[in-house]
């Protein structure tokens, strides 16, 4: 398994920059890049963790299942985080919750 490109990075810049955008100040205090467990499948998630922290000051948060984290290029994207967790497992399931963030 290898990191792979599933949606453009730059379409998922501009919904980051929109939804900055249209929010006030204190509306946001997080992006987190949440994809359902695998923001690593992207093989564009450092370039767009790098892009956001270029565009805002808020801190940015990638919740994976870690399945790619025993690449070193993972390792290297990820680092670029504010921070990188697992999911949280519950009896209901994954909680990803507790970031007010853009999620995709």
């Amino acid at each position: 398994m290898s990191p792979d490109p599933i949606f453009p990075r730059e379409d998922i810049l501009a919904e980051v920059e929109t939804t900055l955008a249209n929010h006030q100040p204190g509306e946001i205090d997080w992006v987190t890049f949440v994809g359902s467990g695998y923001p690593t499948l992207h093989s564009g998630i450092g370039w767009l963790i790098r892009q956001v922290k270029a565009v805002t000051e808020l801190p940015v948060a990638v919740i994976s299942n870690g399945s790619l984290l025993y690449l070193p290029e993972v390792h290297r994207d990820l680092a670029a985080a504010t921070e990188e967790r697992p999911p949280v497992p519950t009896f209901r399931g994954d909680v990803t919750a507790g970031f007010g963030a853009v999620a995709f």
